[in-house]
């Protein structure tokens, strides 16, 4: 994830956390349960470990979010007429899903300027409750324009996965939900968002060296996150979780 949005590997069997440090935990849960898939259904197809996430606006509609419990990731959604849809990227992680037009970067959910677009976001209740109406009566026929599809699963993406990963973000999330139109994620809670797996480095390897500033990742997000991340402790007020991937030089 370090500077856009990407996914890797299928999720496993079996969920664990270690304890890193004295200060957060290592987050690294690879089972769930495989969303779409009916008994005696699609057997040979990727199914992925997926956490379902029903949201719902009364009397507009409802539908679910499909989120890998590996990563935090948003990878689908069902409306209200139980069609599964996914980022095109995704789509054969969940059984009989269709795909989008689209995958799940930030380029190409919010254009040229990928996750700096972030701080445009409208988030709060009434975003959020127009982007379950969006979701809940979707349909692969243009009867919902692309771009309102994109904003709505945009806006989850922030107030959910971003939000449960970073402080800042959920913070500033926080922040502006009951205001009548919502508010905006700030600059600072924005650019953590391409931060998450070199912190996440920072603190695997943190928790074998017991040495913050030697640590190249841990320097590359000095001036990042509130407060500014420059400690082991700075940067645990910054993040929920950490990514436990597998890309860390972390020593033996």
């Amino acid at each position: 994830m370090g500077g856009e949005r990407g996914r890797s590997g299928n999720c496993e069997a079996g969920a664990g956390r270690e304890s890193v440090g004295e200060w957060v935990q290592v987050i690294h849960v690879r089972a769930a349960t495989a969303v779409g898939q009916a008994d005696g259904e699609d057997r040979n197809r990727e199914a992925t470990c997926a956490a379902p996430i029903q949201v719902i606006n009364k009397g507009h509609g409802e539908s679910t979010l499909a989120i890998r419990p590996d990563n935090v990731y948003l990878i689908g959604f069902k409306t209200q007429a139980a069609s599964w849809f996914a980022f095109k990227n995704s789509y054969n992680l969940i059984s009989r899903a269709t795909a989008l037009g689209f995958d799940d970067s930030y380029t190409s959910l919010t254009g040229k300027g990928g996750y700096t677009n972030l701080k445009d976001i409208v988030v709060g209740k009434k975003s959020a409750q127009e982007a379950v109406a969006t979701l809940a009566k979707y349909k692969k026929d243009g009867s919902v324009p692309e771009e309102e599809i994109k904003k709505a699963l945009t806006t989850f993406i922030l107030i959910i996965c971003e939000a449960v990963r970073l402080v800042p973000v959920r913070t500033d999330v926080i922040t502006v939900w009951d205001e009548a139109e919502g508010g905006k994620v700030g600059k600072v809670a924005c650019d953590l968002t391409v931060k998450w797996k070199v912190i996440s480095c920072a603190f695997l390897i943190f928790d074998k060296t017991r040495k913050w500033d030697p640590i190249p990742e841990a320097q590359n997000v000095r001036d990042f996150g509130s407060p500014k991340i420059t400690t082991a402790e700075t940067a645990a007020d910054n993040i929920y979780l950490i990514l436990n991937t597998k890309d860390c030089k972390i020593p033996k």
